[in-house]
């Protein structure tokens, strides 16, 4: 599963969600998502199979965002 996550640039997450097919979906809509602001990024990432388990509230106050691998890494 694949989320896209926002955050700063010093990797902590602001937001999280889920990335989804709209259209597939029956949506009228074409894009939806999150603009980052000053100082923050966007990243789409691939879950490992433990995260995926996890909900979006656990991930955002477990995890990071690791700057080098742009994956979520456990927090300290």
């Amino acid at each position: 599963m694949k989320i896209s996550v926002l955050h700063d640039r010093d990797g902590e997450i602001i937001a999280l969600s889920k990335v989804g097919d709209l259209g597939a979906g029956g949506s009228k809509f074409t894009r939806v998502g999150m603009q980052p602001g000053e100082g923050q990024h966007l990243l789409e990432i691939e879950l490992s199979e433990e995260q995926e388990r996890k909900s979006l509230l656990e991930l955002h106050n477990e995890h990071r965002v690791d700057l080098s691998t742009s994956k979520l890494a456990r927090k300290g």
